[in-house]
């Protein structure tokens, strides 16, 4: 069996902002086993957290607040992450990654690493060791 997110000759992981043809190797992604090994594969258990994002429009109010600089801060397509703390913000067709941990929006490098790698995320850990604190 290929790799469930081999469609169309297009890469489409849920670890990646848009489905793409520039990782593909047949080889792996049509082998029953290999593609387990790709960085862009995950279980469909742990990408069931992804897919329940949502999304928050921010006002003009909002978003000049948050002061993003368009071109190292907007997203043309949502990106997903498992992180409880990342949020998805849009506004006038574009996307703004947050962190709540760190208060304030993530550049489109930050939001890649935060989609691929939330589950050993240093900052995310500080943000549950920081929850557990305030609960007592």
């Amino acid at each position: 069996m290929p790799c469930p997110y081999f469609k169309n000759k297009m890469c489409t992981s849920p670890l990646l902002p848009e489905p793409t043809d520039a990782i593909i190797v047949p080889s792996r992604c049509l082998s029953d086993d290999k593609y387990r090994t790709c960085k862009f594969y995950v279980e469909p258990g742990k990408s069931e957290r992804q897919s329940t994002l949502i999304v928050s429009t921010l006002s003009d109010e909002q978003l000049k607040e948050l002061k993003p600089y368009p071109p190292i801060h907007y997203l043309e397509n949502p990106l997903n992450s498992g992180c409880p703390h990342y949020k998805l913000l849009s506004h006038g067709g574009y996307y703004l990654a947050y962190c709540n941990v760190l208060g304030r929006i993530l550049t489109r490098h930050e939001a890649l690493l935060c989609s691929k790698y939330w589950e050993t995320c240093p900052i995310a850990k500080l943000g549950y060791g920081l929850s557990s604190e305030e609960a007592q």
